[in-house]
Protein backbone atom coordinates (compact mmCIF):
# COMPACT_ATOMS: atom_id res chain seq x y z
CA UNK A 1 0.00 0.00 0.00
CA UNK A 2 2.77 2.43 0.94
CA UNK A 3 4.57 1.59 -2.27
CA UNK A 4 1.45 2.54 -4.21
CA UNK A 5 1.21 5.89 -2.37
CA UNK A 6 4.85 6.67 -3.08
CA UNK A 7 4.35 5.73 -6.72
CA UNK A 8 1.29 8.00 -6.99
CA UNK A 9 3.11 10.92 -5.40
CA UNK A 10 6.01 10.35 -7.76
CA UNK A 11 3.72 10.54 -10.80
CA UNK A 12 2.14 13.76 -9.55
CA UNK A 13 5.57 15.34 -9.04
CA UNK A 14 6.61 14.17 -12.50
CA UNK A 15 3.56 15.85 -14.07
CA UNK A 16 4.25 19.09 -12.21
CA UNK A 17 7.88 19.22 -13.29
CA UNK A 18 6.82 18.45 -16.87
CA UNK A 19 4.76 21.64 -16.95
CA UNK A 20 1.25 20.29 -16.34
CA UNK A 21 -0.80 22.61 -14.16
CA UNK A 22 -4.02 20.66 -14.01
CA UNK A 23 -6.03 17.71 -15.20
CA UNK A 24 -9.69 18.11 -16.03
CA UNK A 25 -11.73 15.22 -17.42
CA UNK A 26 -8.55 13.39 -18.45
CA UNK A 27 -7.34 16.34 -20.56
CA UNK A 28 -3.88 17.70 -19.69
CA UNK A 29 -3.41 21.47 -19.64
CA UNK A 30 0.13 22.65 -20.35
CA UNK A 31 1.92 25.63 -18.89
CA UNK A 32 2.51 28.15 -21.65
CA UNK A 33 5.53 30.41 -22.32
CA UNK A 34 5.25 33.87 -20.76
CA UNK A 35 5.56 35.71 -24.08
CA UNK A 36 3.28 33.56 -26.23
CA UNK A 37 0.59 36.26 -26.38
CA UNK A 38 2.94 39.08 -27.41
CA UNK A 39 1.65 40.60 -30.64
CA UNK A 40 3.49 42.56 -33.29
CA UNK A 41 3.05 46.29 -32.68
CA UNK A 42 1.09 48.10 -35.38
CA UNK A 43 1.02 51.75 -36.41
CA UNK A 44 -1.14 53.71 -38.82
CA UNK A 45 0.74 55.00 -41.85
CA UNK A 46 0.35 55.64 -45.56
CA UNK A 47 0.51 52.46 -47.67
CA UNK A 48 3.42 52.14 -50.06
CA UNK A 49 4.96 49.48 -52.27
CA UNK A 50 8.02 47.67 -50.96
CA UNK A 51 10.54 46.07 -53.30
CA UNK A 52 12.17 42.99 -51.79
CA UNK A 53 15.86 42.35 -52.31
CA UNK A 54 15.31 38.61 -52.68
CA UNK A 55 12.58 35.99 -52.92
CA UNK A 56 13.75 34.67 -49.55
CA UNK A 57 13.04 38.02 -47.87
CA UNK A 58 9.67 38.20 -49.55
CA UNK A 59 8.78 34.67 -48.43
CA UNK A 60 9.80 35.42 -44.84
CA UNK A 61 7.75 38.62 -44.60
CA UNK A 62 4.74 37.12 -46.36
CA UNK A 63 4.63 34.08 -44.11
CA UNK A 64 5.16 36.25 -41.03
CA UNK A 65 2.20 38.40 -42.07
CA UNK A 66 -0.03 35.37 -42.61
CA UNK A 67 1.02 33.82 -39.30
CA UNK A 68 0.28 37.06 -37.45
CA UNK A 69 -3.17 37.32 -39.07
CA UNK A 70 -4.14 33.84 -37.87
CA UNK A 71 -2.49 34.42 -34.51
CA UNK A 72 -4.60 37.53 -34.00
CA UNK A 73 -7.76 35.58 -34.76
CA UNK A 74 -6.83 32.89 -32.25
CA UNK A 75 -6.03 35.41 -29.52
CA UNK A 76 -9.37 37.09 -30.15
CA UNK A 77 -11.04 33.70 -29.80
CA UNK A 78 -9.30 33.26 -26.44
CA UNK A 79 -10.95 36.50 -25.34
CA UNK A 80 -14.20 35.27 -26.93
CA UNK A 81 -14.39 38.32 -29.15
CA UNK A 82 -15.02 36.21 -32.26
CA UNK A 83 -13.92 38.82 -34.74
CA UNK A 84 -12.13 37.56 -37.81
CA UNK A 85 -10.20 39.70 -40.25
CA UNK A 86 -10.89 39.63 -43.95
CA UNK A 87 -7.53 40.37 -45.46
CA UNK A 88 -4.54 38.36 -46.35
CA UNK A 89 -3.20 40.25 -49.33
CA UNK A 90 -3.42 43.78 -50.62
CA UNK A 91 -1.91 43.16 -53.99
CA UNK A 92 -0.79 45.84 -56.38
CA UNK A 93 -0.79 44.26 -59.81
CA UNK A 94 0.12 45.66 -63.20
CA UNK A 95 -1.77 43.81 -65.90
CA UNK A 96 -0.38 44.25 -69.39
CA UNK A 97 -3.71 44.06 -71.14
CA UNK A 98 -4.55 44.20 -74.82
CA UNK A 99 -5.25 47.90 -74.35
CA UNK A 100 -1.67 48.66 -75.31
CA UNK A 101 -2.35 47.44 -78.83
CA UNK A 102 -4.26 49.56 -81.33
CA UNK A 103 -5.51 52.53 -79.33
CA UNK A 104 -6.71 54.64 -82.23
CA UNK A 105 -9.70 56.89 -81.81
CA UNK A 106 -11.86 54.87 -84.21
CA UNK A 107 -13.34 55.93 -87.52
CA UNK A 108 -12.65 59.48 -88.70
CA UNK A 109 -15.22 62.03 -87.56
CA UNK A 110 -16.21 65.25 -89.31
CA UNK A 111 -15.03 67.24 -86.32
CA UNK A 112 -13.04 66.04 -83.34
CA UNK A 113 -14.84 66.28 -80.01
CA UNK A 114 -12.54 67.32 -77.19
CA UNK A 115 -12.99 66.09 -73.63
CA UNK A 116 -13.47 68.99 -71.26
CA UNK A 117 -14.80 71.21 -74.05
CA UNK A 118 -17.36 69.20 -76.03
CA UNK A 119 -18.06 66.51 -73.41
CA UNK A 120 -17.21 66.06 -69.75
CA UNK A 121 -15.72 62.56 -69.61
CA UNK A 122 -16.37 60.38 -66.55
CA UNK A 123 -14.57 60.06 -63.24
CA UNK A 124 -11.13 60.99 -64.60
CA UNK A 125 -9.25 63.27 -62.22
CA UNK A 126 -5.75 63.18 -63.67
CA UNK A 127 -4.52 63.81 -67.20
CA UNK A 128 -3.52 60.59 -68.96
CA UNK A 129 -5.10 58.36 -66.31
CA UNK A 130 -8.38 56.56 -67.02
CA UNK A 131 -10.21 55.62 -63.83
CA UNK A 132 -12.64 52.72 -63.73
CA UNK A 133 -16.34 53.60 -63.86
CA UNK A 134 -19.66 51.94 -64.77
CA UNK A 135 -20.33 54.48 -67.53
CA UNK A 136 -17.90 55.94 -70.08
CA UNK A 137 -17.98 58.23 -73.09
CA UNK A 138 -15.48 59.26 -75.75
CA UNK A 139 -17.67 62.04 -77.11
CA UNK A 140 -19.09 59.87 -79.91
CA UNK A 141 -20.34 56.85 -77.99
CA UNK A 142 -21.69 56.13 -74.52
CA UNK A 143 -20.65 52.85 -72.86
CA UNK A 144 -22.74 51.62 -69.92
CA UNK A 145 -22.79 48.56 -67.68
CA UNK A 146 -26.34 47.45 -66.93
CA UNK A 147 -26.76 44.24 -64.96
CA UNK A 148 -24.65 41.66 -66.79
CA UNK A 149 -24.67 43.60 -70.06
CA UNK A 150 -22.32 46.07 -71.73
CA UNK A 151 -24.40 48.51 -73.78
CA UNK A 152 -22.92 50.83 -76.41
CA UNK A 153 -24.92 53.78 -77.73
CA UNK A 154 -23.98 56.13 -80.55
CA UNK A 155 -24.24 59.92 -80.22
CA UNK A 156 -24.39 61.09 -83.87
CA UNK A 157 -25.20 64.66 -82.86
CA UNK A 158 -25.69 66.28 -79.51
CA UNK A 159 -29.12 65.49 -78.13
CA UNK A 160 -29.49 62.23 -80.08
CA UNK A 161 -28.71 58.67 -78.97
CA UNK A 162 -28.81 55.54 -81.12
CA UNK A 163 -28.43 51.94 -80.00
CA UNK A 164 -25.27 50.21 -81.25
CA UNK A 165 -24.85 46.89 -79.40
CA UNK A 166 -25.25 44.78 -76.27
CA UNK A 167 -22.64 42.29 -75.02
CA UNK A 168 -23.03 39.76 -72.20
CA UNK A 169 -20.46 39.92 -69.39
CA UNK A 170 -19.24 36.86 -67.49
CA UNK A 171 -19.63 37.43 -63.76
CA UNK A 172 -21.03 40.57 -62.13
CA UNK A 173 -19.77 43.75 -63.86
CA UNK A 174 -18.06 46.27 -61.60
CA UNK A 175 -16.57 48.96 -63.82
CA UNK A 176 -14.67 49.55 -67.05
CA UNK A 177 -11.81 51.52 -68.59
CA UNK A 178 -11.64 53.00 -72.07
CA UNK A 179 -8.72 53.80 -74.35
CA UNK A 180 -9.39 54.43 -78.04
CA UNK A 181 -10.68 51.20 -79.59
CA UNK A 182 -10.01 49.15 -76.46
CA UNK A 183 -12.50 48.72 -73.64
CA UNK A 184 -11.73 46.67 -70.52
CA UNK A 185 -14.62 45.48 -68.34
CA UNK A 186 -13.99 44.41 -64.74
CA UNK A 187 -16.36 41.86 -63.23
CA UNK A 188 -16.44 39.86 -60.01
CA UNK A 189 -16.47 36.12 -60.46
CA UNK A 190 -17.03 33.24 -58.04
CA UNK A 191 -14.83 30.15 -58.49
CA UNK A 192 -17.69 27.79 -57.66
CA UNK A 193 -19.54 29.01 -60.77
CA UNK A 194 -16.89 27.46 -63.01
CA UNK A 195 -17.90 24.28 -64.81
CA UNK A 196 -15.83 21.19 -63.98
CA UNK A 197 -15.06 20.79 -67.68
CA UNK A 198 -13.49 24.25 -67.81
CA UNK A 199 -9.67 24.17 -67.95
CA UNK A 200 -9.61 26.92 -65.31
CA UNK A 201 -11.39 24.68 -62.81
CA UNK A 202 -8.31 22.73 -61.67
CA UNK A 203 -6.03 25.76 -61.59
CA UNK A 204 -8.23 27.43 -58.99
CA UNK A 205 -8.10 24.50 -56.58
CA UNK A 206 -5.28 23.32 -54.34
CA UNK A 207 -5.46 19.76 -55.61
CA UNK A 208 -4.36 16.60 -53.84
CA UNK A 209 -6.23 15.73 -50.65
CA UNK A 210 -7.21 19.38 -50.18
CA UNK A 211 -9.64 20.20 -52.99
CA UNK A 212 -10.80 23.55 -51.64
CA UNK A 213 -10.67 26.70 -53.77
CA UNK A 214 -7.52 28.79 -53.40
CA UNK A 215 -9.62 31.95 -53.06
CA UNK A 216 -13.31 32.75 -52.68
CA UNK A 217 -13.43 35.48 -55.31
CA UNK A 218 -11.88 36.44 -58.64
CA UNK A 219 -11.80 39.65 -60.64
CA UNK A 220 -12.12 39.13 -64.37
CA UNK A 221 -10.69 41.59 -66.91
CA UNK A 222 -12.36 41.26 -70.31
CA UNK A 223 -10.74 43.31 -73.08
CA UNK A 224 -12.87 44.23 -76.12
CA UNK A 225 -11.86 45.48 -79.52
CA UNK A 226 -14.57 48.06 -80.15
CA UNK A 227 -13.38 49.38 -83.51
CA UNK A 228 -16.78 48.11 -84.69
CA UNK A 229 -19.10 49.41 -81.97
CA UNK A 230 -21.99 47.41 -83.39
CA UNK A 231 -20.10 44.13 -82.79
CA UNK A 232 -17.50 44.30 -79.96
CA UNK A 233 -14.94 41.46 -80.05
CA UNK A 234 -13.42 39.83 -76.97
CA UNK A 235 -9.65 39.72 -77.49
CA UNK A 236 -8.38 38.91 -73.98
CA UNK A 237 -9.70 37.40 -70.74
CA UNK A 238 -7.71 37.63 -67.50
CA UNK A 239 -8.69 36.33 -64.06
CA UNK A 240 -7.03 37.84 -60.97
CA UNK A 241 -7.35 36.18 -57.57
CA UNK A 242 -9.24 38.40 -55.14
CA UNK A 243 -11.90 41.06 -55.45
CA UNK A 244 -11.29 44.42 -57.04
CA UNK A 245 -10.40 47.40 -54.85
CA UNK A 246 -9.35 49.89 -57.51
CA UNK A 247 -8.00 49.97 -61.05
CA UNK A 248 -6.61 52.61 -63.40
CA UNK A 249 -5.29 52.63 -66.95
CA UNK A 250 -2.06 54.50 -67.70
CA UNK A 251 -0.51 54.45 -71.17
CA UNK A 252 -2.05 51.11 -72.08
CA UNK A 253 -1.25 49.32 -68.80
CA UNK A 254 -3.80 48.61 -66.11
CA UNK A 255 -2.72 49.13 -62.49
CA UNK A 256 -5.01 47.09 -60.26
CA UNK A 257 -5.32 46.55 -56.53
CA UNK A 258 -7.08 43.37 -55.41
CA UNK A 259 -7.89 42.14 -51.92
CA UNK A 260 -8.01 38.42 -51.21
CA UNK A 261 -8.31 35.82 -48.50
CA UNK A 262 -6.20 32.77 -49.38
CA UNK A 263 -7.61 29.43 -48.19
CA UNK A 264 -4.33 27.82 -47.16
CA UNK A 265 -4.60 24.07 -46.48
CA UNK A 266 -4.08 23.19 -42.82
CA UNK A 267 -4.17 26.71 -41.37
CA UNK A 268 -6.73 27.31 -38.65
CA UNK A 269 -8.07 30.55 -37.21
CA UNK A 270 -10.47 28.95 -34.76
CA UNK A 271 -10.19 26.92 -31.56
CA UNK A 272 -10.95 23.22 -31.89
CA UNK A 273 -11.88 22.58 -28.28
CA UNK A 274 -11.90 19.12 -26.62
CA UNK A 275 -15.16 17.72 -25.29
CA UNK A 276 -14.02 18.31 -21.70
CA UNK A 277 -14.16 22.07 -22.32
CA UNK A 278 -17.91 21.98 -22.89
CA UNK A 279 -18.49 19.93 -19.75
CA UNK A 280 -17.23 22.81 -17.59
CA UNK A 281 -19.51 25.48 -16.16
CA UNK A 282 -19.61 28.74 -18.12
CA UNK A 283 -17.84 30.71 -15.38
CA UNK A 284 -15.22 28.05 -14.65
CA UNK A 285 -11.74 29.67 -14.98
CA UNK A 286 -10.47 26.43 -16.49
CA UNK A 287 -12.37 27.30 -19.67
CA UNK A 288 -10.02 30.17 -20.36
CA UNK A 289 -7.03 27.95 -19.59
CA UNK A 290 -8.29 25.51 -22.18
CA UNK A 291 -8.73 28.27 -24.76
CA UNK A 292 -5.21 29.53 -24.17
CA UNK A 293 -3.75 26.03 -24.44
CA UNK A 294 -5.57 25.22 -27.70
CA UNK A 295 -4.71 28.64 -29.15
CA UNK A 296 -1.01 28.11 -28.41
CA UNK A 297 -1.02 24.63 -29.95
CA UNK A 298 -2.83 25.92 -33.04
CA UNK A 299 -0.35 28.78 -33.46
CA UNK A 300 2.51 26.26 -33.41
CA UNK A 301 0.69 24.01 -35.90
CA UNK A 302 0.05 26.95 -38.23
CA UNK A 303 3.74 27.80 -38.20
CA UNK A 304 4.61 24.25 -39.27
CA UNK A 305 2.08 24.44 -42.11
CA UNK A 306 3.54 27.71 -43.40
CA UNK A 307 7.07 26.33 -43.32
CA UNK A 308 5.98 23.50 -45.63
CA UNK A 309 4.39 25.74 -48.29
CA UNK A 310 6.39 27.15 -51.21
CA UNK A 311 6.39 30.87 -51.96
CA UNK A 312 4.75 30.44 -55.38
CA UNK A 313 1.68 28.96 -53.69
CA UNK A 314 1.23 32.02 -51.48
CA UNK A 315 1.42 34.83 -54.00
CA UNK A 316 -1.74 35.91 -55.89
CA UNK A 317 -2.06 34.45 -59.37
CA UNK A 318 -3.27 35.74 -62.72
CA UNK A 319 -4.85 33.36 -65.23
CA UNK A 320 -5.36 34.02 -68.93
CA UNK A 321 -7.93 32.16 -71.00
CA UNK A 322 -6.52 31.13 -74.37
CA UNK A 323 -8.65 29.63 -77.13
CA UNK A 324 -7.54 26.28 -78.53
Amino acid sequence: MNNRIVTSLGLVLLMLTAGCIGNVHDESIMELPDDWRTQTSRTISQPHLVQFESCLNMEYDLKASIAEEYRTQLLQAVEEQYYYGWGMFDDGMVAESAMDGDASAGAAQPQARIQGEDFSGTNNQEQGVDEADFIKTDGYYIYALQGSTLSIMNVPTYGEIEFSSNSSIEGSPISMMLRGDRLVVLSSYNPWNIDEEDALYEYLRWGGDYSQWRVNSLTKYTTYNISDRSSPEVIQELYLEGYNVDAREIEGSIRAVTHSWLNIPGLSGWLNMPSAYYDLNWDDPQRRTYREMIAYETIQANQEVLESIALEELVPKIYQRIDD
